[in-house]
């Protein structure tokens, strides 16, 4: 509760969900239809624009965690989140169990992307190492201090 008695909601780890579609595409459309989400696990050819596709990518995100599975070439296991609030969609998170070739020079274990009207890396002391070009396209590098 803050000191004018309101209550402020915090936002969740939640796992990806079809019901949070239209909060979804607006993040996507907010960043650009052809720019990497970093952290969102969208491939080439992905259809999330009708209801059916979006529904077989968000499956496709819940079915990477599981390891009783091969992953796929060149693939890891890895396991999604989105970052919501009230309902709303800010951000995806990944956490990739191991690291191939590539993750290890452009991906790393960790993928996060927050939409634009919601940056917060800087403001949790996340320090720029640089931006690269990568593979992925243009690739801003943080630190941050656990």
């Amino acid at each position: 509760m803050t000191l004018a008695g309101t209550v402020r909601s915090v936002p969740e780890l939640t796992s990806p969900t079809a019901r949070l579609r239209n909060s979804w595409l607006a993040s996507r459309d907010e960043c650009g239809r052809d720019v990497h989400q970093d952290g969102a696990g969208l491939r080439a050819g992905d259809d999330v624009d009708s209801p059916a596709g979006f529904a077989r990518w968000v499956g496709r995100l819940a079915d990477a965690a599981d390891t009783s599975r091969p992953a796929g070439e060149s693939r890891v296991h890895a396991s999604y989140w989105w970052i919501t609030e009230d309902g709303t969609y800010l951000g995806a998170i990944t956490l990739r169990h191991e690291l191939n070739d590539v993750l290890l020079r452009v991906g790393g274990h960790i993928g996060y992307g927050i939409r634009p009207s919601a940056r917060v890396i800087e403001k949790a002391g996340g320090v720029l190492e640089d931006v690269r070009e990568t593979e992925l396209g243009l690739t801003r590098r943080y630190w941050i201090t656990l």
